[in-house]
């Protein structure tokens, strides 16, 4: 007997003229300790070397669009994905190594969710830690969830997890 697949996670990566970064928001998502991940990076009409830097990525998907904005590229990655869970982490962001395992753990032990979300520390543009303000709310896995009352839109995805600051809020 077959032990089931773990759902497939979609980290969409949208960038735009944050090349430099890049190689790490992408190296964070291949170390993921989640064994069931896409990557889908959004050039959103980059002039630096964004193209080439995503090109060492062959296991990621890569998109081009003019550039519309973070929203848009966001969107346009969404789109393009193939999981059934979604994450958002910026280009010049990182995750930490258990972040989609965390997240898909507490989807597990809150299956009423539709949103998980994980907290953050502040680094620099050279990823020296900043000091992290103080957290108001804590869990024992520094995952929170929510609710999904909201109309869910794309039938086909009904959860998604928020990482887009897990690790790095990049103060630039």
């Amino acid at each position: 007997m077959r032990a089931p697949t773990a759902p497939l996670v979609s980290v969409v990566i949208p960038c735009y003229n944050q090349a430099r970064f890049l190689t790490e928001a992408v190296k964070s998502v291949l170390a993921q300790t989640y064994p069931n991940v896409e990557i889908v990076i959004v050039n959103d009409g980059s002039t630096d070397r964004t193209a080439a830097m995503a090109a060492h990525y062959p296991q990621a998907r890569y998109l081009y669009q003019s550039n519309q904005g973070r929203s848009a590229a966001r969107n346009s990655g969404a789109r393009r994905s193939k999981g059934d869970y979604l994450v958002f982490l910026d280009a010049d962001d990182m995750l930490l190594k258990t972040a989609l395992e965390d997240g898909m753990n507490c989807f597990s032990a809150h299956p009423e969710s539709g949103c998980v979300y994980g907290r953050y520390h502040l680094i620099k543009a050279d990823g020296t830690p900043l000091p992290t303000p103080p957290r108001t709310v804590s869990d024992i896995n520094d995952y929170q969830w929510a609710d999904s009352e909201a109309e869910v839109r794309d039938a086909q995805r009904l959860r998604y997890l928020v990482f887009a600051q897990e690790m790095g809020a990049r103060l630039t």
